[in-house]
């Protein structure tokens, strides 16, 4: 596996999908939003408070994905994280995610707004902007993104500053004890 996913694994961001753990098999698989989701809350330390979350509040099509209700009534409760689904109600939790649904995420997930610093139409451009991607035509261009295109994501999260601080999030996230120093 790169490095992207070693250190996602060893942040313990990426666990994989089964006992084998993070492997280049898992790594080419084709991620749900809400499998997306889960690895975002390991990102943000909140995977914990979510897997007990037992809200009543949730999306339409919660009882579809019987084992996510739960996560799926935390992104309910809590839009601020990027993830408030659309329009008719429904999260689609097993629909596939694309690049730039995953990078709105991860430009929320740095602190910046939709329709306030960037709409959804230009998310890539905007991650390109303030540095986390390299070339917003490229992810554009992914035909199916992947567990991998997701490690990549993060480990570039990771690398880029918030937009309330002038420190990487990596080292956010240490001061906040989401991931040890150790770790980091």
């Amino acid at each position: 596996i790169g490095k992207e996913a070693q250190a996602c694994k060893d942040l313990e961001i990426l666990i994989g999908a089964d006992a084998t753990g993070v492997t280049s098999k898992y790594l080419s698989t084709t991620p749900t939003r809400i499998q997306a989701f889960i690895i975002v809350l390991r990102l943000k330390g909140l995977y914990d408070e979510a897997a007990e979350y037992e809200g009543e509040r949730n999306f339409k099509d919660a009882d579809t994905m019987g084992w996510a209700r739960g996560y799926m009534a935390y992104a309910k409760s809590n839009p601020h994280l990027g993830w408030s689904g659309y329009p008719d109600g429904t999260f689609a939790p097993g629909a596939e995610i694309n690049g730039q649904a995953f990078y709105k995420v991860m430009l929320e997930t740095l602190g910046y707004k939709q329709d306030v610093d960037f709409t959804y139409a230009e998310t890539l451009e905007y991650a390109e902007e303030i540095g986390l991607v390299k070339d917003a035509g490229s992810i554009g261009k992914i035909k199916s993104f992947t567990v991998n295109d997701i490690a990549i994501g993060i480990y570039n999260a990771l690398n880029t500053k918030p937009a309330d601080s002038d420190k990487k999030l990596i080292s956010v996230m240490v001061e906040n004890n989401i991931i040890t120093s150790g770790k980091a």
